[in-house]
């Protein structure tokens, strides 16, 4: 009876740790671990539509949109992006964040990972 108790505990013990090291993943814009990003927020074309929105998303939201996409400092360049709104509606290419970018010595790769990871 006691062995079985025991074995009992250890099957206890043992789901709990592996469903805690399944939660792991990426964080969501509030910074809570757990909260996954959708696969679309990948850099590139598939899913622009679930991109973060420059003009709308706090400073968390992008920052946390540019560090799914792989992005170097993700909270310094989500600064820069946001010091200098507004952007236009109806700049697909973000032409204006391009050039704000490149004036603040974004390289290339860097200036496309944050332009995949935003939509105006």
């Amino acid at each position: 009876m006691r062995r079985a108790r025991v074995v009992a505990a250890a099957l206890v013990v043992a789901a709990a740790v592996s469903a805690c090291s399944v939660e792991g993943g990426g964080r969501g814009g509030s910074n809570a671990v757990g909260v996954h990003l959708p696969p679309s927020a990948a850099p590139g074309p598939q899913g622009a539509d679930q991109r973060t929105s420059i003009g709308t998303a706090s400073q968390q939201d992008v920052a946390a949109g540019l560090r799914a996409n792989g992005v170097a400092e993700p909270e310094y360049w989500a600064q820069v992006v946001l010091r200098n709104r507004p952007y236009p509606a109806e700049d697909p290419g973000l032409g204006k964040l391009r050039q704000v970018l490149a004036q603040q010595g974004a390289d290339a790769p860097t200036t496309d990972r944050i332009v995949n990871a935003l939509r105006p």
